[in-house]
């Protein structure tokens, strides 16, 4: 016997869902807005983009490296399209910037590591920017990824 003072819902009542309660932002671009795409021409990375301009990523580390740093940069320039190590040395940060925009890279990678850990990574954008940082953690190579 159904409890008089409750009423069952109405058969035709949508549920409540994250989609149908939306309100609508004037803020949020559309695909066809001509104002979102017409800066993209001027941007620094349009060339790219377009396909005009192949990336050419160079690959280093901080001043000292681990053999898991190595280990994790041949993961990835096996998987980043023309990326290319350089072994670091006593070169400043500053001269490996120099040598990258005279061999027209677009982008510069740095590992850091402490402990003999891969810990952080730094993207550069070539000529002028922008500089990306990037916190690692619980860092897990290719080789140690279990295949089920």
């Amino acid at each position: 016997m159904p409890i008089p003072w409750r009423k069952p819902p109405p058969k035709n009542m949508v549920p409540r869902k994250i989609e149908n309660t939306r309100e609508s932002d004037e803020t949020v671009c559309l695909p066809d807005d001509e104002e979102l795409f017409a800066g993209n021409d001027v941007d620094e990375f349009s060339a790219v983009l377009k396909n005009e301009r192949s990336p050419k990523i160079l690959i280093t580390t901080s001043r000292y490296n681990s053999t898991r740093g190595a280990a994790f940069i041949s993961d990835l320039i096996s998987v980043i399209p023309n990326a290319h190590y350089y072994k670091r040395g006593t070169y400043d940060q500053k001269k490996i910037i120099q040598y990258a925009n005279e061999k027209e890279f677009t982008s510069v990678i740095v590992f850091h590591t402490n402990r003999r850990e891969p810990d952080a990574l730094l993207v550069i954008g070539l000529p002028d920017g922008p500089t990306a940082h990037f916190k690692l953690s619980k860092l897990m190579l290719r080789k140690d990824i279990k295949v089920r």
